[in-house]
């Protein structure tokens, strides 16, 4: 059905959504989320009449705070989401023409939705994605109800104006919004199940993914996947035409196939390509997915045919190889583009306010300064969705390769860091984060093979178990830390040259994981006595380290300079370090966060505390007490009244301080500029749940921060 384009025709809808108990969330014009900080909680979300004004553009669904719970399959290729269902023993097209069936239709194509309340006796199923696993590896099916954190996400209701098509949403199929059915068992079931994914175990020394015994010795002793054997191939490749008939076609993709090498569909595909008249993906992915790895026919083919046509691929040196792979990194129709005329919606950061998926990122310091133990901080705060004090972090799976770190310590040091934790906090984390001790193994992500670096067989490696982690734990992949930089590159860490070939590598992985992928180096010894502000000189080695990468932080232990600013003593500074951000292509550059090295004794091991500093210059007149109501204030804008500051009070409170003194010093904060007091505004009163009694609150002024 479709909708009037008029506000009265949108208000009986609204209201018709309301008395069918739907919990509805405002979405701005031209965007399919809401933009609203705390827009998924209960509070913020419109369940009566008096909410619906504030509803001006378009709506949503907020399928947690429904009454029943709703949720909704999502179907984002609809052929492949067909086939994945299929092999679960679901159809489909049997769902879609249901008598019940209740769709949001958006208007694209090779795309479905479909609306399920779950049963009373079932907790809102976190949201669950389903990806296709090639290249690129997009989703398919999405499962969605509830956030990791138990909070709700949305689907954007009728009559919404979707931002790709211009026309507004429309509801579908034979049922209606008003009688919503139940998802069915079968749906349920493998909801259910995908909650249940354990944690894959440590591949041995990364090893790609098992195999028959006997064949993967086989072909590891015989045909192994290394940087010389591939070069063969793809030259090879370059003396066979790709325009041949199809039997012949077909036994090169068969023979690549047997070699069981992660990059052979890479291979197959790209040699494919070369003929674009024959060129047809669909074929290709059937092909490919039909071939025999094991007992076929196998690469001694592919080579005997590249051999006939005048190469001799085995005899050739690794130089003449790598001259002649000739298999073009784009293709001209590639560059075209359709210039937008409204703005996307707005970046979606990994971390950092300026950190994006398929991008790579430095983390340099000295040693000591806990880099290793910041990013461990860092994936167990993306397990849990958590920010780090200020620094934001969104919610997101991580993998780790810390090349320093034996088993026994990568133990220790996340137990020390998550000993506060619950201990379903501490299972979130133990199947979100993959993380391999590395100390003692070969990590390079290339090789030296005469004058050339080429890529080593752990690049497609690290892409399987990142592929895979996140099939099998089901939360998006965000990150993945290679630690550190020397470990993982050959060549010389000053040389432009072999800097950029590993930052290529780094972006690849980057990509094809659609994840942020961070590289820690050290910083040079040059920057131990430096008093002025962090920046790119810090990272040890090339410039090429920040030029190729889209954002780089520093970590630095406090200087005395700075100690002195913020009335730190000399004894105490080296206990505090400082985050700054000193390249930034998506954010801002200059930020800077700092944190406290707190030791866990019992664990002999240190956590990084987020701390709020304030600059003598700027607080000169104000004395501990002074810092603390700063401090407590700006975690808690617009929510303390003075009565709950003087609650807080008393030498035995949380102050420390007797209500005189700290009434004094809240009224020289005002006298000075630094706070004030207002009436909390009706949005605060309902975030915060602020009764009609108070009347006033604390805020702390912007220029003071």
């Amino acid at each position: 059905m479709t909708y009037k384009d008029s506000a009265d025709a949108k208000k009986d809808t609204l209201a018709a959504y309301l008395a069918a108990g739907f919990s509805l969330v405002p979405i701005p014009k031209g965007v399919k989320g809401p933009s609203t900080k705390g827009w998924n909680l209960q509070q913020n979300c419109i369940v009566d009449q008096d909410g619906l004004s504030l509803i001006t553009h378009n709506v949503g669904l907020a399928h947690v705070y429904c009454s029943p719970v709703t949720c909704s399959i999502d179907v984002d290729d609809f052929v492949l989401a067909k086939v994945w269902l299929a092999n679960k023993g679901v159809d489909l097209d049997g769902l879609l023409t249901a008598p019940d069936a209740v769709q949001i239709v958006s208007g694209k194509a090779n795309k479905a939705k479909l609306i399920y309340k779950l049963p009373i006796s079932i907790e809102p199923l976190i949201m669950k994605q389903i990806k296709s696993g090639g290249t690129p590896n997009k989703t398919i099916l999405e499962f969605r109800c509830a956030s990791r954190g138990g909070l709700t996400v949305q689907d954007v209701l009728p009559p919404s104006i979707h931002p790709d098509t211009g026309k507004p949403y429309e509801w579908g199929g034979a049922g209606h919004f008003s009688r919503i059915p139940e998802i069915p068992q079968a749906l349920l079931s493998i909801w259910q199940g995908l909650h249940l994914s354990k944690k894959p175990s440590m591949p041995a020394n990364f090893a790609l993914p098992e195999r028959p015994i006997d064949e993967l010795t086989k072909n590891l002793l015989g045909f192994p996947e290394t940087p010389e054997n591939i070069q063969r191939v793809r030259s090879a490749l370059s003396h066979i035409a790709a325009n041949c008939s199809y039997p012949e076609w077909r036994d090169i993709l068969f023979a690549l196939k047997s070699t069981l090498w992660v990059c052979a569909e890479d291979l197959g595909r790209n040699w494919s390509k070369t003929a674009p008249e024959k060129w047809d993906p669909k074929v290709f992915d059937q092909i490919w997915r039909g071939a025999k790895a094991l007992g076929g026919i196998t690469i001694g083919t592919l080579l005997h045919k590249g051999t006939v046509n005048g190469l001799s691929t085995l005899s050739m040196t690794p130089e003449a190889l790598f001259r002649d792979a000739s298999i073009s990194a784009f293709e001209f129709h590639e560059g075209r583009m359709k210039v937008m005329d409204q703005p996307p919606p707005k970046r979606e950061y990994v971390f950092g306010d300026s950190v994006l998926r398929g991008t790579t990122c430095m983390l340099a310091g000295l040693g000591g300064t806990a880099k290793t133990t910041f990013v461990m901080q860092l994936a167990i705060n993306g397990a849990l969705g958590k920010n780090l004090g200020n620094f934001s972090i969104g919610q997101f799976s991580s993998v780790m390769i810390l090349g320093e770190e034996n088993e026994a310590e990568r133990d220790r040091r996340f137990g020390a860091l998550c000993s506060d934790l619950s201990s379903a906090e501490r299972g979130y984390v133990e199947n979100y984060v993959l993380c391999y001790p590395a100390a003692g193994k070969d990590i390079r992500l290339n090789w030296m093979e005469g004058q050339n670096l080429l890529d080593s067989p752990i690049v497609g490696t690290i892409i399987d178990i990142a592929k895979r982690h996140q099939a099998e734990c089901g939360l998006d992949l965000g990150l993945i830390v290679l630690d550190h930089a020397r470990l993982v590159m050959s060549g010389d860490p000053n040389a432009a040259n072999d800097v950029t070939q590993l930052t290529r590598i780094l972006t690849k992985i980057a990509i094809e994981t659609d994840a942020a992928v961070m590289l820690l180096a050290h910083s040079p010894k040059s920057s131990m006595g430096k008093e002025a502000e962090a920046d790119a000189s810090e990272i040890f080695g090339s410039g090429a380290f920040v030029d190729n990468a889209r954002t780089a932080f520093v970590l630095n232990t406090m200087r005395p300079k700075e100690a002195k600013d913020y009335g730190i003593s000399d004894g105490d500074r080296n206990k505090y370090v400082c985050l700054s951000v000193v390249k930034a292509n998506y954010g801002e550059t200059g930020k800077s966060w700092w944190f406290k090295k707190e030791l866990h004794s019992d664990w002999q091991a240190v956590e990084l505390k987020p701390e709020l500093l304030y600059s003598q210059k700027v607080f000169s007149n104000h004395n501990h007490l002074s810092m603390k109501l700063i401090d407590l204030i700006q975690k808690n804008p617009a929510q303390l009244s003075e009565r709950k500051i003087r609650d807080i009070a008393g030498t035995k409170g949380e102050l420390k301080a007797s209500e005189a003194e700290v009434l004094r010093s809240l009224d020289r904060l005002e006298e000075e500029g630094v706070v004030i007091k207002r009436s909390p505004t009706p949005e605060e009163r309902k975030l915060y749940g602020i009764s009609s009694n108070t009347k006033v609150v604390y805020v702390q002024v912007s220029t003071a921060e």
